[in-house]
């Protein structure tokens, strides 16, 4: 990750990351990989003339939704995790969310760090490695 791009590479100087195994065990691997997805996917849509319109839902127990993306189909929703295997409690928020907004589950998205992209009863994973292939 820190050996690509001037911007990535000087981020990673800023937090003191030197090299790729550094950043496994950095302790906000979480919120470094989902800002690096969500900043990927605004730079995809302006690359398209796309308006990005993304959002972010937090209720006052601190319940979240990392990613809601405004489109004409409606709100797709993300939960964005590091972690390169599926487990379903990725879709523990996304499921709150549906609870209280009547949500499709076809809506309902975690994009993890693992390398398949599946549809399952409770939502889909999506690897991070397709996001240029989705359409999102």
């Amino acid at each position: 990750m820190c050996n690509r791009g001037r911007l990535k590479r000087k981020i990673c100087s800023l937090l003191g990351i030197e090299n790729e195994i550094q950043v496994k065990t950095y302790y906000s691997k979480g919120a470094l990989f989902e800002n690096l997805i969500i900043t990927e996917l605004v730079k995809n849509r302006l690359h398209k003339g796309q308006n990005h319109r993304f959002y972010y839902w937090q209720n006052k127990t601190k319940q979240e939704v990392d990613l809601i993306i405004d489109s004409i189909d409606g709100p797709q929703t993300y939960e964005i995790k590091s972690g390169m295997t599926m487990n379903d409690s990725y879709f523990s928020n996304l499921k709150y969310w549906q609870k209280i907004t009547g949500e499709e589950t076809k809506n309902l998205n975690v994009i993890y760090g693992g390398d398949t992209n599946l549809k399952t009863s409770i939502g889909n994973y999506i690897s991070w490695k397709s996001l240029q292939d989705q359409n999102i």
